[in-house]
C-alpha cells in the first residue's frame, strides 16, 4: 500500500461519474457520509435491516461512495488520520454487520478502503495525491467494472468477458470478441489461380504454383515432414487444403503495445470505436482478474502472449493496463471528445449492462464458432454501444448535466468554463480550452461513417475502402523511395558483391564509406534506408502473414536498423534480400487495388501503366498534407451553449473528393520484381538471353582457346579473368556494344581498365586481347569458368562452391568406372559443357529434395527443354548416377577431358 504523501497541491477536482445512478445513489452517499464523519453505523445498519432485498441490490452504491469518500481523503480533505483508521468504523460494519454479501465484495470492499485495489499487484490502481485526472479517471473505470464483476451483476450477454474473471482457465479455448479472423483464410482465396494448396501430415499449409501439381520431394518448414510428390503425384500421407476453412486463433492473441503500429480499423460488422470500446472491456477484466486470480490467469493467458512480447507472469497486469489506455486514447480520436467524456461514455455502458442484469439473451454465449462470435458482437453493439455512440451530444449530454450541476463542479469556475456552463467575456479569449471541443479529424470521421445508415455507405464505397485500409494505404507513400534504394544500391555493387560480404557489411559501415566519398550521396541514402525502416515497422507484420511472397526464413528480421545487414537492401527472391522484395511486391499491390476500386467506381475509366523501375512521387497515392482540408471542406461544424460541439459530415462530398483528388489519373504499377545479382550468382539464362539480344555472339575456334590455356597457367590468373568477365557481361546486359570491337579496346576505353605496373594487362593473355572481340564475351565467359573448374578439381578442390551440400556427394569408385567406360560413345568435351551449364543454371538453384532423381534423366529433359541438342550416345552414360553426384560426376569427365585436352596441345 502506498501512503499518502504530504504534498498539499489540490488537482483539479475530478467529477462523479456514480451521480449517473440517480437519487438512490445519493441517499446512500449521504448515509455512507455520516458513517464515517461520526464513526456511527446506525444510520446504515438500520437502512439494510430494513429493506434488505432493497439494501444488497444498493450495495453497489455504497461501494462507490465508499470510493468517492476515498478520494476525497487523497484530493481534498489531506486528513492527517490514516486511512485505515478513517474508515475502520465502514470496515467493521461491511464485514461483521452486513454478512449478506458474499466475500468477493468484502474483499473489494477492504480494498478500497484501505487503499490496496488489486492488493497492491498493479501500483497504478493505488491512490495518493499525485494521480493525474486521468489516472483518476482510469482507477475510478476499473473499479466500476470490478464491482460488477464481484456482484455477478450484469446482462447475460456479457458473459464472454466476465469469463475472463469468473474462469480464466476456459479462455484459450473460445473465440474472443474483437479478434481478427484468419488472415491467412484471404491470402488462400486469392492465391489460388496458377497453382494448389495442400497440408502436409501434420496439418500445415504449403502452396504448389505453376499447375498445382507436386514435382518433387521437400519438407515442411513447420515441423519438417515429407511434403510434396514426385513427378505429379501427391504423397499418400497429404492432402489438398481446404481453402475455405477458418483457421481463426481462439484465446486472447493481441500482442504487446506498440504505439507506432496501433490501427483504428473495424473487424467484421464492428465499427472502429465499437471494437474499442469492447477492447476496454476486456482490458479490465483481464487487470482486475490478474489482480484477483493473478496465478490462474498467467498459467492460461501468459502461453498465448509469450510470442507476442510478453515473457513474464508479473508484467501481465501492467501489460493489459497500457492497452487500456491506449485503447482509451483511440477512442479519444475516434469520437472526437476529451478523455473524461470518454470515460464518461463507458461508465454509461457498465451502467447499462448493469441495470439490465436479470435480462436473458437468445444467442449462445459460449463464442466456438465463428458465426456466434459474429452474432454475439452485433447484438452487444446494437444493445449497450451504439445507444451511446448515437447520442453523444443529445442524450449522453443531458445526462453529463446531471455530473455538471453536482456541487463543486457548479463552483469551480474552470470547469463551468470548460463545460461550457458560463459565457465567457468575448475579449478574454481562452484558446486553449478548444482542446475539449470535439476536433475534425480522420478518427472522428472514421467513427462517424461507421455509423452511417447503409444506404449512405453503398453511395461511398471508395470511402469505405480508404477508412478500411487507409493504414496500409499510407505507406505506400515510402514506396518511390524504396525503389531507389534498390536501384541505388543495387547500381552502386551491380555485379560486384558477394553474398557473404553483403551479409557480413552493415547499412552503417556501407553509409559510412558512402560519406568519405559523396557526403551529399551518403547523406541521401540514409533518407531512402529511413523510408524503408519506417514502411518495414508500420506494416511489416502485415507483410509476414498477408504477402504473397511467403519465406519466413527471410522475414525472421524484425526491424531496419544502422545495424542490418546491407543483404537486406539488395532484393532477391530468396534469403535476406525477399524483405525489400516482398515489402515492395505488396505495397504494389495496395496501389493497384485502389486503382482498380476507381476504375470500377467511375465505369469505363482507364488507368495508364507504369514500370516499377519508372516510379515517382507524382504516381503513388499521396494525401497527408491534403486530407485534413478535405475534411473540414466537408465537415458541418456547430456549436451551441450549454450542448458542446457536433460534426456532420458529406460522405457524398468526401467520396467525390477522395476521387479528384488522390486517385484519378494515377497509374497502375507493373508488378515486376527488382532483383540484385551477386558475383557467382548474376548470370542464369535470361542474363545471357540479354546479351546476345543485345550484342551478337558467335564462338570462337578452338585453337584460339588451346592458346589462351596455355597462358592461364594459375588459378588465381584464371579467377581474375572471370570477374572481369562478370563486370562486362553486367555492363552489356543493360547497355549493349558493338560485337566487332575487341574485348580488350572495351576495357580501357568505355571501362577505363589499365595495364598494371608489371606491363600485365586485365585478360592475363595476349592472344585473349588480340583475338578476342564482344562478340566472343559469353563464350570466353564459358571457356574461363569450365577452366576455373577444371583447375580447381586437379588441385583437388570442389569446382561448384555454389551448390548445395545435396548436391555435392561423390560418386563411388565403381561409379567413376561406369563414367569414364560409357564416354566412349560420346565426346567428353561436349558433355562436360553441357552438364557445366546444366550444373550453373539448371542444379544450383533447385531444391536439396530433388537429389535423388537420376542424373541422365535429368539432363536428356533439360536438353529438351531448352532445345538442346545431345550427342546420341549420352544414352550410354551410366543409369545409376544421381542428380546428387552431378559436380563429382562433372570432375570425373574434367580429368578425362583434361589428359585428353593436354594431348590436343601438343598435337598443336
Amino acid at each position: 500500500m502506498i501512503e499518502k504523501t504530504d504534498s498539499k497541491q489540490l488537482p483539479t477536482f475530478v467529477p462523479d461519474y456514480f451521480i449517473i445512478y440517480g437519487e438512490d445513489y445519493l441517499t446512500i452517499t449521504n448515509k455512507v457520509e455520516q458513517l464515517y464523519l461520526v464513526e456511527k453505523k446506525d444510520a446504515l445498519t438500520l437502512f439494510f435491516n430494513t429493506e434488505p432485498e432493497k439494501a444488497l441490490k444498493s450495495f453497489e452504491y455504497v461501494l462507490y461512495s465508499i470510493f468517492q469518500e476515498v478520494i476525497k481523503y487523497f484530493m481534498v480533505l489531506h486528513d492527517e488520520m490514516s486511512i485505515e483508521q478513517k474508515f475502520c468504523t465502514l470496515i467493521d460494519f461491511v464485514n461483521n454487520d452486513f454478512a449478506m454479501i458474499n466475500q468477493e465484495l468484502k474483499n473489494l470492499t477492504n480494498q478500497i478502503a484501505t487503499n490496496n485495489l488489486g492488493d497492491g499487484i498493479l501500483p497504478n490502481l493505488i491512490l495518493n495525491d499525485r494521480c493525474r485526472n486521468n489516472e483518476l479517471f482510469l482507477i475510478r473505470l476499473i473499479y466500476h467494472v470490478a464491482v460488477m464483476l464481484s456482484y455477478k451483476k450484469y446482462h447475460q450477454l456479457f458473459l464472454p468477458i466476465a469469463l475472463i474473471y469468473e474462469k480464466p482457465e476456459t479462455l484459450n479455448d473460445k473465440l474472443f470478441p474483437t479478434m481478427m479472423d484468419d488472415q491467412f483464410l484471404f491470402t488462400k482465396n486469392a492465391m489460388t489461380e496458377g497453382g494448389k494448396w495442400y497440408e502436409c501430415p501434420n496439418g500445415h499449409p504449403y502452396f504448389i504454383g505453376n499447375c498445382g501439381r507436386p514435382w518433387v520431394v521437400s519438407t515442411c518448414r513447420e515441423c519438417g515432414s515429407q511434403v510434396g510428390g514426385s513427378r505429379h503425384k501427391l504423397d499418400d500421407k497429404n492432402k489438398l487444403l481446404d481453402v475455405a476453412k477458418n483457421e481463426t486463433k481462439t484465446g486472447y492473441f493481441i500482442g504487446k503495445m506498440n504505439h507506432a503500429t496501433t490501427v483504428l480499423a473495424g473487424e467484421r460488422l464492428l465499427g472502429p470505436a465499437s471494437v474499442k470500446i469492447i477492447r476496454v472491456l476486456i482490458d479490465i477484466s483481464f487487470i482486475w482478474s490478474s489482480c484477483s486470480k493473478y496465478p490462474t490467469v498467467s498459467s492460461h493467458v501468459l502461453p498465448s502472449l509469450v510470442t507476442k512480447g510478453l515473457d513474464d507472469p508479473r508484467d501481465l497486469p501492467n501489460f493489459f493496463y497500457l492497452h487500456l489506455e491506449r485503447d482509451i486514447m483511440d477512442l479519444v480520436k475516434l469520437t472526437g471528445k476529451n478523455f473524461g467524456e470518454v470515460v464518461f461514455y463507458l461508465h454509461l455502458i457498465i451502467k447499462s449492462l448493469m441495470e439490465t442484469s436479470e435480462q436473458t439473451c437468445d444467442i449462445n454465449t459460449e463464442l466456438r464458432q465463428y458465426k456466434l462470435r459474429e452474432q454475439w458482437e452485433r447484438e452487444f453493439d446494437k444493445k449497450f454501444i451504439q445507444p451511446i455512440l448515437t447520442s453523444l451530444n443529445t442524450d449522453v449530454q443531458k445526462q453529463m448535466e446531471q455530473v455538471l450541476s453536482e456541487k463543486g463542479i457548479a463552483n469551480n469556475p474552470l470547469l463551468r468554463i470548460v463545460y461550457e456552463r458560463d459565457e465567457s467575456e468575448p475579449n478574454n479569449p481562452l484558446p486553449h480550452f478548444w482542446r475539449y471541443r470535439t476536433i475534425v479529424s480522420l478518427e472522428h470521421f472514421s467513427q462517424s461513417f461507421s455509423t452511417a445508415d447503409l444506404n449512405t455507405k453503398n453511395k461511398c464505397p471508395l470511402v469505405d475502402k480508404f477508412l478500411k485500409e487507409e493504414n496500409k494505404l499510407f505507406v505506400t507513400r515510402y514506396l518511390p523511395d524504396i525503389v531507389q534504394l534498390q536501384r541505388r544500391v543495387g547500381d552502386k555493387f551491380l555485379h560486384r558483391l558477394e553474398k557473404r560480404e553483403a551479409a557480413n557489411t552493415s547499412i552503417k559501415d556501407f553509409l559510412d564509406r558512402m560519406k568519405t566519398e559523396n557526403k551529399q550521396e551518403s547523406e541521401e541514402l540514409a533518407r531512402l534506408v529511413k523510408s524503408l525502416a519506417t514502411a518495414w515497422s508500420i506494416i511489416g507484420e502485415d507483410v509476414k502473414k498477408n504477402g504473397r511472397l511467403r519465406i519466413e526464413e527471410a522475414l525472421e528480421q524484425q526491424e531496419i536498423t544502422p545495424a542490418t545487414s546491407l543483404s537486406y537492401l539488395l532484393p532477391s527472391s530468396t534469403g535476406d534480400g525477399l524483405l525489400i522484395t516482398s515489402l515492395t511486391d505488396y505495397l504494389v499491390l495496395i496501389h493497384n487495388s485502389f486503382v482498380h476500386a476507381y476504375r470500377d467506381r467511375v465505369k469505363g475509366s482507364r488507368s495508364n501503366k507504369i514500370p516499377l523501375r519508372e516510379l515517382n512521387m507524382s504516381h503513388v497515392i499521396e494525401y497527408e498534407e491534403h486530407l485534413q482540408p478535405l475534411l473540414l471542406s466537408q465537415a458541418h461544424y456547430s456549436l451551441a451553449l450549454g450542448q458542446g460541439s457536433q460534426v456532420t459530415y458529406d460522405f457524398e462530398g468526401v467520396e467525390q473528393q477522395l476521387m479528384e483528388q488522390f486517385i484519378q489519373n494515377k497509374p497502375l504499377i507493373l508488378a515486376e520484381h527488382l532483383r540484385f545479382e551477386y558475383i557467382r550468382e548474376a548470370y542464369n539464362l535470361g542474363v545471357f538471353e540479354q546479351v546476345r539480344h543485345k550484342v551478337q555472339q558467335t564462338e570462337l575456334k578452338k585453337i584460339v582457346w588451346s592458346a589462351i590455356r596455355k597462358d592461364m597457367d594459375s588459378l588465381e590468373a584464371v579467377t581474375d579473368v572471370l570477374l572481369l568477365l562478370d563486370v562486362v557481361i553486367g555492363f552489356l546486359s543493360s547497355a549493349g556494344g558493338d560485337p566487332e570491337q575487341k574485348l580488350s579496346s572495351y576495357l580501357y576505353d568505355v571501362l577505363k581498365y589499365s595495364y598494371t605496373s608489371e606491363g600485365a594487362g586485365p585478360l592475363q593473355s595476349r592472344r585473349a586481347e588480340s583475338a578476342l572481340r564482344l562478340k566472343h564475351i559469353l563464350s570466353f565467359w564459358e571457356f574461363m569458368s569450365i577452366e576455373k573448374a577444371r583447375k580447381l578439381c586437379l588441385h583437388g578442390q570442389i569446382p561448384f562452391s555454389s551448390l548445395k551440400d545435396e548436391f555435392q556427394e561423390v560418386v563411388s569408385d565403381k561409379e567413376k568406372r561406369q563414367i569414364i567406360r560409357s564416354c566412349t560413345h560420346f565426346p567428353v568435351e561436349k558433355i562436360l559443357v553441357f552438364l557445366h551449364d546444366f550444373i550453373l543454371f539448371f542444379v544450383r538453384v533447385r531444391d536439396a529434395e530433388e537429389k535423388d532423381f537420376g542424373l541422365r534423366e535429368s539432363i536428356m529433359e533439360y536438353a529438351e527443354e531448352n532445345d538442346w541438342k545431345l550427342p546420341e550416345g549420352f544414352c550410354k552414360f551410366p543409369e545409376g548416377i544421381k542428380l546428387s553426384q552431378c559436380a563429382s560426376a562433372w570432375s570425373v569427365l574434367a580429368v578425362l577431358e583434361h589428359s585428353i585436352s593436354n594431348s590436343y596441345i601438343t598435337d598443336v
